[in-house]
């Protein structure tokens, strides 16, 4: 395998593309024969130099027309594509993860001695890890970047197209090679709300939202929480499961479950049954199976290691992503001493960092503490959590359907509903008939919070017909992203008789108490039918990119971002903010940006939006400057004549370091990573 190539000076956030040498190939026909030495050696070696050159010129032909290899070294795009990172595997709950280790080496390649990564936070469980040990660094050792495969004839066929992950030249310094996601096309406007992209032709006076297809979405898509990923200690410590039946206020949408849910031992089976005693149709405790957000914090994991128990209140789904959690140099940066008296405050953490005083033990305390902080401490380079709600939020579960005496599906629907603002969006599945309905309506919280139904399409109510006609075993996703609902079968786009776009309430969404509880499922049956039985197992539930609005670069806290939550007042800590719902007025005021495109100019984003660096950041409104790359003009686009090709496959992820036998012996070095290599979306 080759070695990386050396690069020139790197930021995180920047994904400068490394560009490894080809190997030379001799291509040959399967027909061609060998010619007869007619010269002798002279001949022979006349005929493997012009061997040689051929295989140089055609692999450089190849390079120059056809496509070229890339290595990701940064994390500006992902987990779409990552950087030097770490893949961990949280002791608590067995879930797999990456965080970024881009800063542990240089621009040159060369290991940045005293820089290593000292904690991780896992995102199912929020269990912090303790990297700071040796041991932990040789059992979890970093790894190089992606390495792709740029096609650069594919944009002589047809134009580029939005959403397209590219490559292009750097603006500002043009033989450098970025690769980002493309967001904006000439001659249009682009404007980043609340975490989507919405455009307007020249000339246009109101702006449409862009949704992106389908494949694009599950692409994207980052993992909330994983069902089957469970820590025992949190199942024993008494703090709410984050799947379980509670009793809901009515949806006002036309079907209401009528069946209770029984849970499996190991929490990860849910069997729908006869409606519990005092539960009956059309009441306002409806057994539906809901899904609560529980972020815990290192203060309420250290609780139930030593006490066995911690208050965790439910919040909303933010756009954290443990990927970002970078840590700062130990000899540049110190933390103080921590007694046991000290507590970590909302506004930052405790200690002053100022003092140069050594921290006494691991540093993942402090650590945590000011990833939580909006507030960063001076020289601090660790990134705090991104906590901007996120309403838009995929599904996805097991549905296994156990025929009835006559051998049949059981009567009744399946109902999944995801919720937005307060507003339900909802898949009704008909099992008798196999067709999924679709539908919107208010959640009432209360008479002030609930949106009338008028506010949606009158009569929206798409339909499918799926394959859900027989006893089995089906993988079911449903997706309420961009402002449109989708639902699979067994990874297959269901087709509906009209489109499921809907219209949004109001321009700018509002959380309400109803997001508190974003998902749930529920079951119907229909008349007195009780035979048969509905289990939903393998949940999962995952979030849509947010696109943070912002122009500034949102590696340095001190110039600011899209988080107003900073406003001052000391009950803005984020934990707090995002379990109160009185307090949520400030999501319908997060800032918007407005970028307008010319002709043959295009905008890229990174997927991984709170640390990459991008046409938001390029230019620093704040002064109208360039951000001091020594640029004539501030540019914020990429020229056409910039673009250098359409990444189409992850060809080697990283190896695994050997492939081991029974006993846990190597066998086989550098066995390649098969299951990360995708065609890339």
């Amino acid at each position: 395998m080759e070695p990386e190539s050396k690069m020139k000076s790197e930021s995180y956030g920047k994904n400068r593309m490394q560009i490894p040498e080809l190997p030379s190939a001799e291509p040959m026909s399967a027909s061609a024969k060998p010619k007869e030495d007619s010269q002798g050696t002279f001949g022979a070696f006349r005929e493997v130099c012009e061997s040689i050159a051929i295989a140089f010129i055609l692999a450089f032909l190849f390079r120059t027309f056809i496509g070229e290899a890339f290595v990701i070294p940064t994390g500006s795009m992902a987990p779409t594509l990552m950087g030097r990172h770490r893949d961990l595997c949280c002791p608590e709950c067995g879930f797999n993860f990456q965080v970024g280790t881009s800063n542990e080496v240089d621009a040159s390649g060369t290991v940045n001695q005293g820089v290593s990564l000292p904690s991780a936070i896992c995102p199912n469980c929020r269990y912090t890890m303790d990297l700071s040990m040796e041991e932990s660094r040789k059992a979890n050792p970093s790894y190089g970047g992606d390495r792709i495969l740029v096609s650069k004839f594919a944009y002589w066929f047809y134009g580029p197209q939005r959403w397209d992950v590219s490559v292009f030249f750097f603006p500002g310094k043009a033989r450098e090679n970025y690769i980002k996601r493309m967001v904006g096309l000439p001659n249009e406007t682009v404007k980043i709300s609340q975490g989507d992209i919405f455009t307007k032709a020249k000339g246009a006076t109101n702006y449409v939202i862009q949704r992106k297809s389908p494949e694009k979405v599950l692409a994207t898509m980052r993992s909330v929480f994983d069902n089957d990923c469970q820590s025992k200690k949190l199942r024993a410590s008494g703090v709410p499961s984050s799947w379980a039946e509670r009793a809901q206020i009515a949806s006002g949408l036309t079907s209401e479950p009528n069946s209770s849910w029984e849970v499996s031992e190991d929490g990860r089976t849910f069997r729908a049954v006869a409606s519990k005693a005092g539960v009956s149709e059309g009441t306002a405790a409806s057994p539906w199976l809901t899904y609560q957000h529980f972020s815990l914090s290192y203060d309420q994991w250290e609780s139930i290691l030593r006490d066995g128990q911690a208050t965790v209140p439910a919040q909303l789904v933010t756009d954290f992503l443990s990927y970002n959690l970078i840590s700062p140099s130990r000899e540049s940066y110190q933390f103080r001493s921590a007694s046991p008296t000290s507590t970590v405050s909302e506004s930052g953490a405790s200690g002053d960092a100022s003092t140069g005083e050594a921290w006494s033990g691991t540093p993942l305390k402090q650590a945590f503490a000011e990833s939580l902080s909006p507030k960063t401490l001076q020289g601090a380079q660790l990134q705090q959590m991104e906590p901007h709600w996120v309403g838009d939020l995929i599904l996805e579960s097991e549905l296994e359907i156990t025929p009835t005496e006559s051998g049949l599906n059981p009567e009744g629907e399946v109902i999944f509903s995801l919720i937005k603002g307060g507003c339900t969006f909802s898949a009704t599945l008909n099992l008798g008939s196999g067709i999924v309905t679709l539908g919107t309506g208010g959640d009432a919280v209360s008479e002030a919070e609930a949106l009338p139904e008028e506010a949606f399409r009158p009569k929206f109510a798409p339909k499918a017909q799926t394959p859900i006609i027989y006893p089995g075993k089906y993988r079911i996703r449903f997706a309420n992203v961009d402002d449109r609902m989708t639902f699979w079968v067994n990874d297959q786009v269901q087709e509906f008789s009209e489109p499921p776009e809907y219209l949004r309430p109001s321009e700018r969404w509002r959380p309400t108490q109803a997001d508190l509880t974003p998902v749930r499922i529920g079951f119907r049956r229909n008349g007195s039918a009780t035979s048969g039985e509905v289990a939903i197992s393998g949940l999962k539930l995952y979030r849509d990119l947010y696109y943070i609005a912002t122009r500034t670069n949102m590696s340095n806290p001190e110039l600011g971002n899209e988080l107003l939550y900073r406003s001052g007042s000391e009950d803005a800590a984020i934990s707090r903010l995002l379990s109160t719902p009185s307090r949520w007025d400030i999501f319908q005021k997060t800032p918007e940006v407005e970028i307008e495109l010319g002709e043959d100019q295009f905008l890229f984003f990174g997927d991984n939006s709170a640390c990459s660096l991008d046409g938001r950041q390029w230019v620093n409104s704040a002064s109208g400057n360039p951000l001091s790359w020594g640029w004539n003009e501030p540019q914020y686009w990429v020229d056409r004549s910039l673009l250098k090709g359409k990444a189409v496959f992850l060809f080697w992820p990283h190896s695994w370091h050997y492939i081991s036998s029974s006993e846990g012996e190597p066998v086989i070095p550098l066995w390649p990573n098969i299951e990360r290599m995708k065609r890339i979306r």
